[in-house]
């Protein structure tokens, strides 16, 4: 998508996001060579408790892990 905006010359880009959506938008940030924005919101700077503690964490066999 940020290639698409800065070949359209739709440049500076900001990207945005939400809780996992805001840390998502800030890992592509820090590894976006050229000019951007960025607003984040409720964003972590680790998305584990998104896996251990939240909603995902439901969907993750741990006992499965634990045996590996």
């Amino acid at each position: 998508l940020l290639h698409w905006c800065q070949k359209m010359k739709l440049t500076p880009a900001i990207l945005h996001g939400f809780s996992l959506g805001g840390h998502m938008a800030s890992l592509a940030f820090t590894n976006w060579p050229g000019p951007l924005s960025l607003l984040s919101c409720a964003s972590w700077s680790s998305s584990s408790t998104v896996f251990c503690d939240g909603v995902l964490s439901r969907t993750i066999p741990w006992s499965l892990l634990k045996r590996q």
